[in-house]
């Protein structure tokens, strides 16, 4: 389904990042009703470059406000737009392409999502932040977290949500020119009106305003900004700084495949290591693992492959490749979703991979010498896959097993009787070997 949208954004003094806000908008999407660019009496530039976009594209509309209310003025903005989304947006962002795809899918999948910030919880490597506290959900095809806490201002909300709950956008309480969003309250109010707010599975949107270079570029308007943050301050800051140069930056890119991921999210905490590794952000296993799926292939070198719950197709992409490279060998792709079985041919064909990759739905082969075991099974599935799984596992030789997914339930109590020895793997995604002779 497709969602209309408005982009409501919010600028004071910051011209040069409000340049390239504004540039990522129309660089990654050309479907948005109107954009509403609020200025809270700048004494920079920052009016010369709203009315330079303006003249670019006349769905730009400049909002001149005669003095600094912070995020007051969002209020009067929103009673300009009629789209079914409004996208309240930092001028510190720089959006990624895709956003506006992940955004009309979601916001499809979840009837329910109230808000959404088009970041994931980990930061990316670059950003002094902290992981931000959350649950990840799967629902028609689409995944993103669960926020536990608030998610930001820069967010996405449905508007007959702000309309029907009378939703006011105010600042944090102080006397500094420096104003900010009082963004607890505003997802707190989402929260209470029966919906919910969360993060995406991965950034499409990049914090400039909290990146080290940033920080070091603008210093004096930082240290200002961090002030007013009561529950951090600048000394908050600091510690975060100083943590941040202490983290280590792993490459997350694959040697195997060439892709590069992002920082690893599930199960992240605030101190949690989950962010050393990485997530292609589509529910598929994280790269590092896929990775080893690949050189397991190569190494144990399978004729039979099955792959179930196959998702977006990264573990059969990592799989057939490995097959294709050893010469020989057949993988055998289970999904039952319409939606994640059209994106698993599509990544097949992709990738030239249908000599050693193909799709089923119920097909059960003589046996597996490998049974890969990946992705999410909603509750609505997971009875009727149940039976089919557990007779794909009877003939099977070596299963490797995402143990963070409800399939795994059906394996913790397998007796060592049965023949099964086991190696866990302390991954954010809790992966387990089992192998035995047949």
């Amino acid at each position: 389904m497709r969602h209309s949208i408005s982009v409501v954004v919010l600028n004071w003094n910051r011209q040069d990042l409000l340049d390239r806000c504004l540039q990522s908008l129309l660089s990654t999407t050309g479907e948005f009703e109107k954009c509403i660019v609020i200025d809270n009496n700048s004494s920079d530039g920052s009016v010369d470059i709203i009315r330079k976009w303006a003249s670019v594209d006349d769905r730009i509309e400049p909002f001149l406000a005669p003095e600094n209310r912070g995020a007051d003025w969002i209020n009067d903005a929103l009673r300009m737009v009629e789209s079914d989304l409004v996208f309240i947006l930092a001028n510190d962002k720089e959006l990624m392409p895709g956003w506006r795809e992940y955004v009309d899918a979601v916001f499809s999948a979840f009837p329910e999502l109230g808000q959404l910030a088009l970041h994931a919880p980990a930061p990316l490597d670059d950003e002094v932040w902290v992981t931000k506290p959350a649950t990840y959900a799967y629902q028609n095809g689409e995944g993103l977290y669960l926020a536990h806490g608030n998610t930001g201002m820069s967010s996405i909300i449905r508007r007959d949500i702000l309309k029907r709950e009378n939703i006011y956008f105010e600042n944090i309480p102080g006397n500094s020119t420096v104003k900010l969003p009082n963004d607890s309250k505003l997802s707190e109010q989402i929260k209470s009106s029966g919906y919910f707010s969360a993060w995406s599975s991965r950034y499409y949107s990049i914090n400039v305003g909290h990146t080290l270079q940033e920080f070091e570029r603008d210093w004096e308007y930082y240290h200002a900004n961090y002030e007013q943050k009561y529950w951090l301050k600048l000394e908050g800051l600091k510690k975060r700084i100083d943590e941040h140069k202490r983290t280590p930056k792993p490459n997350r890119q694959s040697r195997i495949f060439g892709w590069v991921g992002q920082p690893e999210s599930y199960g992240g905490a605030e101190e949690s290591k989950a962010r050393c590794w990485s997530t292609f952000g589509d529910g598929s296993l994280d790269l590092e693992t896929l990775d080893f799926v690949y050189a397991l292939c190569r190494l144990i070198k399978p004729h039979n492959v099955g792959v179930v719950r196959a998702g977006p197709g990264s573990v059969a992409v990592a799989a057939g490749r490995a097959l294709q490279d050893n010469g020989f060998g057949q993988a055998v792709c289970y999904e039952t979703e319409a939606l994640m079985l059209e994106r698993l041919q599509s990544r097949i064909l992709e990738h030239s991979l249908s000599g050693h990759v193909r799709c089923a739905s119920h097909e059960l082969i003589e046996n597996y010498d490998l049974l890969i075991l990946s992705g999410y099974i909603p509750e609505e599935l997971f009875s009727i896959e149940r039976e089919f799984v557990l007779e794909a596992v009877a003939r099977s030789r070596m299963l490797l097993i995402d143990a963070s997914q409800s399939a795994s339930s059906m394996f913790s109590a397998m007796p060592a009787s049965d023949g099964w020895s086991t190696v866990s793997f302390p991954v954010p995604r809790s992966i387990r070997l089992m192998m035995r002779s047949l």
